[in-house]
């Protein structure tokens, strides 16, 4: 099972030096392998910082303790590659089809429930509901 870069949506922050990427981070934006949010650092400055996952680029001071992006990223992929290896582990017995296959034989006893109420209803005489006449949208 291939894991794509980014796909628990992790928010990883970008942070440009003015309004407007450079050329180079515009350059180095395209060539990431995974979605950033752009942030101006200079707007960012004196701010609260942003919740996220990890940062890059011109990071500002108040983001200084949080991770840089790609080992944000890659921390993630680690977690989640053993978290399938530890459910694959759990469930080696497990059949594809068993959760259907449940699922089915519960539908089918309701079913025969059901039936056999009315089998019943029908031995002692008893009607069920009387059926509802067609519906008809022109009446009112």
């Amino acid at each position: 099972m291939a894991l794509s870069s980014n796909p628990t949506n992790l928010s990883i922050l970008y942070f440009i030096k003015q309004m407007v990427p450079t050329k180079e981070e515009a350059f180095s934006i395209a060539e990431l392998d995974f979605p950033v949010k752009v942030r101006n650092a200079a707007a960012s400055a004196g701010e609260t910082p942003e919740p996220c996952d990890g940062v890059m680029g011109a990071v500002p001071i108040e983001y200084e303790g949080f991770p840089h992006g790609p080992s944000a990223i890659s921390e993630d992929k680690k977690n989640r590659k053993a978290k399938i290896k530890a459910m694959r582990e759990d469930t080696e017995s497990f059949e594809l089809g068993a959760v259907e296959k449940a699922l089915s034989d519960d539908r089918e006893i309701e079913r025969s429930r059901v039936l056999g109420e009315e089998v019943e209803r029908q031995k002692k005489g008893k009607k069920g509901d009387a059926p509802l006449p067609p519906w008809d949208p022109n009446q009112g």
